[in-house]
């Protein structure tokens, strides 16, 4: 589940899918109460995707998965036990 912080307030943004539509891609999903589409035009995804902010991003979160394996792995079998 997302989140969408403007000076308007907070809300939810729960992704239940993605398509594409001619050269947009469009993230599909519920805002709130209201089901939304966000439309991303290919200019705007070359300049969110290919930024060093983004890449960087990505790169980070198999790295932020496979450090929550480990993390899990220790805590279900501490040092100690008998497993």
């Amino acid at each position: 589940m997302g989140k969408i912080i403007s000076a308007a307030g907070e809300v939810t943004f729960v992704t239940s899918g993605v398509r594409s539509r001619g050269s947009n891609l469009i993230i599909v999903g519920k805002m709130g109460i209201w089901d939304a589409e966000v439309y991303l035009s290919s200019g705007e995804m070359l300049r969110v995707f290919f930024n060093p902010r983004t890449l960087f991003a990505l790169i980070r979160i198999p790295l932020f998965l496979i450090a929550n394996l480990f993390r899990r792995k220790k805590t279900e079998h501490p040092a100690g036990s008998d497993q």
